[in-house]
């Protein structure tokens, strides 16, 4: 090979230029296969979660019953106490106003870790009825608990709920369902 003088250069950055077209190709491809992965990830999870929220039941609970329906089971809440005087007896209304059936698994008391069994299927607008027994003393600081149940695609949720007396009169609060599993 001959080199000619002053032609030195020319040579050395034909061949920087040769590796530095190669590394910006890799790289660039690297980073395109890259931006391709997160973009279809990101409307995948995107798609389950339209998906979940077309069939996702919301369970609200309501004070008392508007039905000659008597309720299937009761539940105690909160400090039990054998003293008839201390005790109140809460009917409530469990309404599906979502989008889809809930299969109600366990409703958590706060007395065993599991939940208690209470399997019932709501369809959307139907209501089932239950009642709570509960220490009179425990409501001004407000009684948690909370039901477990699935979707018609099997996703598990958990929604919570917290009864307390104000001003005299009983109310209760829901949260949002919160997703267990798919």
């Amino acid at each position: 090979r001959c080199v000619v003088l002053g032609q030195e250069e020319t040579w050395a950055a034909s061949g920087a230029s040769y590796w530095g077209g190669i590394t910006g190709g890799v790289v660039s491809g690297i980073l395109a296969f890259l931006g391709v992965f997160y973009t279809i990830r990101y409307y995948k999870e995107s798609d389950a979660q339209k998906e979940r929220a077309a069939v996702q039941p919301f369970l609200l609970v309501e004070l008392g019953q508007n039905s000659r329906q008597e309720p299937s089971a009761g539940f105690s809440l909160g400090d039990r106490t054998d003293d008839k005087e201390k005790q109140k007896t809460i009917n409530v209304t469990i309404k599906n106003i979502g989008h889809g059936l809930a299969k109600t698994l366990v409703i958590h008391t706060g007395f065993n870790i599991g939940g208690l069994a209470f399997n019932k299927v709501i369809n959307i607008g139907d209501c089932i009825y239950t009642f709570f027994i509960l220490n009179k003393d425990n409501l001004n600081d407000g009684i948690s608990f909370a039901l477990q149940y699935i979707d018609s695609m099997a996703n598990e949720y958990i929604q919570e709920y917290s009864i307390k007396t104000k001003h005299s009169t009983i109310n209760i609060e829901c949260s949002y369902p919160q997703l267990l599993k798919q």
